[in-house]
């Protein structure tokens, strides 16, 4: 959709069968969606979606869909990291289970994190991302430090305090005093 952002209306007849299919999935969508649904609305909703962007997929270019075809699989599996450790990262402090998520050793995970993360290790990454998280919740004073180690998977408050120093220097204490309006 990126690379034709917009349906090409010109009178030929591949793409006035295209716009008449097009109208069709409306029309579709107005029938589901105009009277609320009792049942499975959710499910139904779903579905039409998941319809629609197949169908979608399915009507785009060949030529398109090549662009992918640019990525080889170390790029994609760094990728596929970083979305990881966006989303996973508060709970999850090891090497392993992003190895695990992404179906490869803790071995080759560091190999090709290294190779695309300017020499950085995903222990590096995953502490860095962590750190970051720890003093944007450490910026909010409704919440103790207890409460905060309970948020980010530490056992112990003061296995927090401890990462924290070792990755800023100063304790969460000293952060919080330094960082107050």
């Amino acid at each position: 959709m990126s690379e034709a952002p917009y349906f090409n209306h010109a009178a030929n007849d591949t793409s006035l069968a295209s716009w008449k299919r097009v109208n069709q999935w409306m029309d579709m969508a107005e029938l589901l969606f105009s009277h609320p649904a009792k049942y499975f609305r959710e499910q139904l909703e779903q579905n039409f979606l998941q319809s629609l962007f197949m169908w979608i997929f399915n009507t785009i270019p060949q030529q398109y869909l090549s662009i992918h075809n640019k990525y080889s699989r170390k790029q994609i599996l760094y990728h596929r990291f970083m979305v990881l450790l966006r989303e996973h990262s508060t709970q999850e402090h090891q090497i392993n289970y992003y190895a695990n998520q992404l179906c490869i050793t803790p071995r080759y995970l560091n190999e090709v994190v290294i190779q695309y993360s300017n020499g950085r290790t995903p222990k590096q990454l995953i502490d860095e991302q962590l750190t970051a998280e720890l003093k944007v919740q450490l910026s909010n004073p409704s919440l103790s430090i207890m409460e905060i180690a309970q948020l980010f998977n530490f056992q112990e408050p003061a296995n927090m305090s401890r990462f924290f120093k070792k990755n800023t220097g100063m304790s969460p204490k000293e952060f919080r005093s330094r960082n107050k309006l």
